[in-house]
């Protein structure tokens, strides 16, 4: 949604595409480090990106 391709945000997160891709197949565990860093990344909180069904948009008040 950031519009970060995979080199690139492996990149920006200091690890080598390889293993990105080790821990989207849930080879590799996610660190908290690699969380911290993530988060920052795409500005978002830690916890939206662990629990993705956390944030529901339908349930934000307008």
């Amino acid at each position: 949604m950031r519009g970060f391709k995979p080199d690139q945000f492996a990149s920006e997160i200091g690890i080598s595409r390889p293993y990105l891709a080790n821990i989207e197949a849930g080879r590799k565990p996610l660190t908290e480090v690699l969380l911290a860093r993530i988060s920052g990344v795409l500005m978002v909180a830690p916890l939206v990106i662990v629990r993705p069904d956390y944030f529901e948009p339908d349930l934000v008040p307008a």
